[in-house]
């Protein structure tokens, strides 16, 4: 079979770009689950629910144009095969032309666009796990100029792939492109994490702080509007020991 090879090799190039957008999609999100948008900001977690969706639903376009090209692939074989068939003098000719065939255009369009929109959307999901301000405003000069350098790297990755359906290439040339320059936007992601990981634990140490200390605050009234007239000092012995604690901290 003379597209064998495009066929295998399209396939791979197919489950590389895939698997690579996977991991892509699972390192933005925090291992720390203080860290996550739904436990720092109701908002950012309502946004971050709705963005998951939003990827999910680019990935079925991505995966369907993985299957157009792979398609494409088949009904150049078989044409080849007719041809070999109904014109036997020249089939060598008429076969090379068809196992050489281009993929299509729309195939790429819609491999191409959903999977740049996939990266950007990305970006976003992580941004919305940081908050604007701690990505971009809590940063000194030199440190925002790094990760502006890093996010317009990416973002620049993720246009790029707009341009694979203007490449002259088999279906595995094209998937070559696009995976090369998903690989490339998760490298800068990875850099951006290295860079900024301080930077984020910083403001999540203080963040988690100050929520301590006012669940402890609020213990701490709640035990005080319930303290009986003795002075206080029943309510030592009638609340928990958690409870006890934030009471004294309070006090004090």
């Amino acid at each position: 079979m003379a597209n064998t090879g495009d066929f295998y090799a399209t396939f791979f190039f197919s489950f590389f770009l895939l698997s690579t957008i996977c991991m892509l999609h699972f390192s933005s999100a925090p291992h720390d689950p203080n860290q996550h948008a739904l436990r720092r900001n109701s908002y950012r977690g309502v946004l971050w629910i709705f963005l998951q969706k939003s990827i999910f639903f680019f990935l079925i376009p991505c995966s369907a144009g993985f299957r157009l090209l792979l398609s494409g692939i088949e009904q150049s074989e078989r044409r080849r095969r007719v041809l070999a068939a109904a014109a036997p003098t020249d089939a060598p000719t008429a076969a090379d032309a068809i196992a050489n065939a281009y993929v299509d255009k729309s195939s790429t369009w819609l491999l191409a666009g959903s999977t740049s929109i996939l990266l950007v959307l990305i970006m976003v999901s992580r941004v919305l796990h940081h908050g604007f301000f701690e990505e971009f405003v809590y940063l000194d000069a030199k440190e925002l100029r790094v990760r502006l350098l890093l996010w317009f790297m990416r973002l620049g990755c993720a246009l790029a792939i707009l341009g694979a359906p203007a490449i002259d290439a088999p279906a595995w040339g094209t998937l070559l492109y696009v995976w090369g320059l998903t690989c490339l936007c998760f490298a800068f992601h990875v850099v951006d994490i290295q860079t900024f990981s301080e930077h984020h634990r910083e403001h999540i140490e203080a963040e988690v702080a100050e929520r301590k200390e006012s669940y402890a605050r609020e213990r701490a009234e709640a035990a005080i509007q319930n303290k009986p007239s003795d002075g206080g000092q029943g309510v030592l012995h009638s609340i928990s020991q958690d409870q006890r604690l934030a009471l004294e901290v309070a006090e004090s």
